[in-house]
């Protein structure tokens, strides 16, 4: 036993000791993405300038934050003046799970650096100038990805299923991205908001939208007519935005299985027919815009159980006869 104890003893402080010198190793990527941004951005500096260049621990500088054992695994660099390339060594902070690049100017495509932080839960790189494809297929830990407001372009499919696993907030919104969705979410069981608005996506609407959160898809290509089993019972929906694509034929009243909606926009497609009764069932229903369709005249009374509703434009269609 005396033997085991000595061994365990060893073990333990041979752990401590990698642990201290890959917090060091830490530190020094620190260190070193703070005289990359400085050299970049000679005259705007972001909270990184604060930085000390002595000491040990980086756990308490401003945006960075640790794990219990004292390795890096938080990084906020959002809004802090940086332009032009991205730092190509941030895989070397090997325990970084959460990395917020946002509201900066970063240029180029997505390098394979950055692919490499295999243990990343939450990326957000929205609001920069980053642009090529957008392939984070190696990130299968991701349960938030924000690439929102940059200028990817083509198609997304090389991502699905790898990054499902854990996936449960994706905002693509305000990029340049092409084909269709059809069966990429299938897999991705703990998905619950998806924003793909501003793209040029284009096929008809996900089937399996009714399990979501939050599904936003205004300003695309998408077409088609929208089936009754796309709403099916159960429905989780909260928030649904279809606006300005190319939807056609009947809305359906199947809508009524989402108890929960707060917000539904349809403007601008080109749906016909009345509108579905069947909204007049979702007590708590907000905010309702079908401005800009091919509606028939009558505005069913249903609409009056909406007694919730804050916010309605039916403008630009068909209707006629009283208002209720």
């Amino acid at each position: 036993m005396p033997l085991f104890h000595q061994i365990l003893k060893t073990f333990f402080h041979a752990l401590i000791i990698a642990e201290v010198i890959l917090g060091q190793s830490d530190r020094e990527v620190l260190l070193e993405l703070k005289n990359f941004l400085q050299f970049q951005n000679p005259i705007n500096h972001g909270g990184y300038n604060s930085w000390p260049e002595s000491g040990t621990s980086p756990c308490h500088w401003q945006g960075v934050g640790c794990d219990a054992s004292g390795r890096v695994n938080f990084l906020d660099l959002s809004n802090s003046n940086i332009s032009g390339p991205a730092f190509q060594n941030l895989s070397r902070l090997s325990g970084l799970t959460h990395l917020d690049l946002s509201a900066n100017s970063i240029t180029g495509e997505l390098h394979d650096d950055l692919k490499n932080c295999l243990h990343l839960q939450y990326l957000n790189l929205s609001y920069n100038l980053i642009s090529g494809i957008l392939d984070v297929s190696s990130l299968a830990n991701l349960q938030t990805l924000d690439v929102s407001q940059n200028r990817f372009e083509g198609g997304i499919s090389a991502n699905f299923p790898a990054i499902c696993r854990n996936l449960s907030a994706i905002n693509l919104s305000s990029n340049n991205l092409t084909g269709s969705i059809s069966g990429l979410f299938n897999n991705c069981l703990k998905l619950q908001d998806v924003d793909l608005s501003w793209n040029s996506f284009t096929g008809n609407v996900w089937n399996g939208i009714a399990r979501l959160r939050q599904f936003k898809a205004g300003k695309n290509n998408f077409a088609g007519s929208i089936s009754s089993r796309t709403f099916s019972t159960g429905c989780k929906l909260q928030l649904l935005d279809l606006s300005s694509n190319h939807f056609y034929g009947n809305f359906p009243s199947s809508i009524a299985n989402c108890a929960g909606l707060t917000y539904l926009s349809i403007w601008d497609n080109h749906f016909n027919g009345s509108i579905p009764p069947g909204i007049g069932s979702i007590h708590g229903l907000e905010e309702l815009v079908l401005t800009s369709n091919h509606f028939d005249r009558e505005i069913p009374l249903e609409l009056m159980n909406c007694t919730s509703l804050k916010y309605l434009d039916i403008s630009d269609n068909n209707f006629g006869g009283e208002v209720q």
